[in-house]
């Protein structure tokens, strides 16, 4: 399978990803019953499994089934500025629940197996629902500082020059990077590859993946990832794919709560591709204010 071809099919899971949360999003503001963030969870995977070419589970794993659902309230934000989704803290439960003035962060790492070869569409996004001042031009503000981190990614470049630009920019803007990452070593980073990308796995990956074993699959998608990070020296090639997830807290203001939208960056023969699968859930949440 040819480059091109993987980065169509990682597209195409983002579409599905971002396509089956919103008919979720839109089942859960139309509800006279409370939903729970498990609730959530199970109906966002079952909306996700109807798809046929999407592997059932995500590979994130933990949490639960690789999906990530979190709800809290303007007064409480300490669940939404979570360091990792591992911790079984942070994994959706049954008595936190969706509230249309809150917060909420949602995420899911679908994949597809298309012709031996995993490739992941990992999708997510921070939401607010509620009239706080403060919060929304927080939200804003990192909005667009994320724009202005995207627009300093180059083909050229490598992931430790792209960490060291988006890190001073950050700083520059009264923010910081809040993230752990349990599998890089250098701990702080701000996304990773989408591996398989632009290399097959190795015959020894190949054995796990034709295993059909879900966890030996997870695992190889895994270690498989280069991070952005200030140690790796991963070069942004013409035809490559990468997510970029910057997880923005601010440093001057710490009830303020995290924000952060999972984006992919394509680069298509030397064209540089956004996927931010965002617009059609920030006119159902009714958050256009983010981009005024």
């Amino acid at each position: 399978m040819n480059i091109q071809n993987k980065l169509k099919i990682n597209q195409s899971i983002r579409q599905k990803a971002s396509l089956s949360c919103s008919n979720i999003l839109k089942e859960v503001l139309q509800s006279s019953s409370a939903i729970s963030e498990i609730n959530f969870k199970n109906k966002w995977q079952d909306e996700l499994d109807k798809f046929t070419d999407i592997e059932e589970g995500g590979w994130y794993n933990p949490p639960p089934d690789g999906f990530g659902v979190l709800f809290g309230k303007e007064s409480d934000i300490e669940r939404l500025n979570y360091p990792s989704l591992r911790p079984q803290k942070y994994w959706p439960k049954d008595n936190l629940y969706f509230d249309n003035t809150g917060l909420g962060y949602l995420y899911a790492s679908p994949y597809s197996i298309i012709e031996c070869i995993p490739i992941i569409g990992d999708f997510g996004f921070s939401c607010y629902l509620g009239k706080v001042a403060k919060i929304r031009v927080h939200f804003k503000k990192s909005f667009e500082v994320l724009n202005k981190l995207i627009e300093n990614i180059k083909a050229g470049i490598s992931f430790k020059e792209l960490f060291r630009i988006s890190s001073e920019i950050i700083g520059r803007n009264d923010l910081q990077i809040y993230m752990l990452s349990i599998t890089d070593k250098a701990e702080i980073s701000i996304g990773h590859t989408i591996p398989f990308i632009t290399k097959d796995p190795n015959p020894k990956q190949q054995k796990d993946i034709n295993s059909a074993n879900p966890q030996a699959i997870h695992n190889i998608i895994s270690r498989s990832r280069k991070f952005i990070s200030s140690q790796e020296k991963y070069i942004i090639s013409n035809n490559c794919a990468f997510t970029f997830e910057p997880r923005f807290i601010s440093s001057k203001n710490s009830s303020l709560p995290m924000f952060s939208f999972h984006t992919t960056i394509q680069f298509v023969s030397g064209k540089k591709v956004v996927l931010s699968n965002m617009d059609k859930i920030i006119n159902l949440l009714e958050m256009e204010w983010i981009y005024v």
